[in-house]
């Protein structure tokens, strides 16, 4: 009977270490690859989220860029400018004097080359006004960085001097 019971325990004993034991350290090493697995993972999803947040926002920023082509004209493009610069000066009763000098060297901070408008025009201070105001409803920005303005004898009128860049594109 002793000799069963110290058989039982040596059949017991080394199901213990030879199925047991490895079987339970097999779990704990599954457990930390799982483990393992699971961060990597979360780690790409998370990287696939900011990679289509940046796709939005690229997206976004192009929608945006879209707006600022139109603030600058193409080079060469001056003569249509001056014609619509004339006709605005003629709609609004003014006189108007125009010089265009292009500036090779890219302006600094915009990185784009530019048309700088000398403007002498004569006219009543309404009509000046008036054309300055529809500058705003130009395709192309004019940067005007003050305005000299004169009074003259006759009638009301006054001339007004400013120089105006325009940006352009390649």
């Amino acid at each position: 009977m002793t000799l069963f019971i110290i058989g039982i325990a040596a059949v017991l004993i080394a199901i213990i270490f030879l199925v047991i034991i490895p079987s339970v350290s097999h779990i704990k090493n599954l457990k930390k690859d799982i483990t393992k697995t699971e961060e990597f993972l979360e780690e790409q999803y998370q990287k696939t989220r900011n990679l289509q947040k940046s796709v939005r926002r690229f997206e976004e920023i192009l929608e945006q860029t879209k707006k600022f082509n139109g603030i600058a004209i193409a080079e060469g493009e001056e003569l249509s400018v001056i014609t619509q610069l004339e006709q605005l000066a003629a709609q609004y009763n003014i006189e108007q004097n125009l010089d265009v000098r292009f500036n090779s060297e890219p302006a600094l901070g915009a990185g784009l080359r530019s048309y700088t408008f000398s403007f002498l025009n004569l006219g009543l201070f309404a009509d000046q006004m008036r054309y300055l105001k529809s500058f705003e409803l130009l395709p192309y920005y004019l940067n005007i960085d003050s305005l000299d303005w004169q009074a003259k004898q006759s009638e009301g009128a006054v001339t007004l001097r400013f120089n105006a860049t325009v940006y352009a594109t390649l």
